[in-house]
């Protein structure tokens, strides 16, 4: 088994852009085409008539591309739900230690273990900043 990785884009994607104006921060939606990544877990096999395949043995979790960089604070929080969907898929899966070892590292390469440290201070600040809207929608 191995990781094939598929890219699809997405046309009719946006993404927030978070405008500054006189002391006030708001996003603004911007609509540009972005790419899904998708990881999925495939084997080789041979047909009927000898002709190599490969079979999906499990879809294992998808994120956007431009959540893969480094610096980005949402990025950190999207790397952390995407491996928490790769752990969730590979348990559902009878792998031995070193198969789920080799899969992990292969997913590793492409999409990085966000640093623990700054991925509590990421969740810590996105709960912040829910909890201020949510006071603003309630004074409302």
């Amino acid at each position: 088994m191995f990781v094939r990785w598929k890219r699809k884009r997405r046309k009719d994607a946006y993404h927030g852009k978070q405008q500054h104006v006189e002391g006030l921060r708001y996003t603004v939606p911007v609509y540009e085409p972005e790419t899904l990544i998708t990881a999925v877990l495939v084997e080789s096999y041979r047909n009927d008539a000898g002709q190599p395949r490969q079979r999906t043995v499990k879809y294992l979790a998808s994120i956007r591309e431009r959540m893969l960089q480094p610096d980005e604070q949402a990025g950190i929080l999207h790397r952390g739900r995407f491996w928490v969907a790769v752990t969730a898929a590979l348990d559902g899966l009878a792998l031995d230690t070193a198969a789920r070892h080799r899969v992990t590292a292969t997913i590793a390469r492409t999409v990085p273990h966000p640093d623990r440290d700054h991925l509590q201070a990421a969740q810590h600040q996105h709960e912040q900043e829910m909890a201020r809207l949510t006071a603003m929608i309630r004074a409302l």
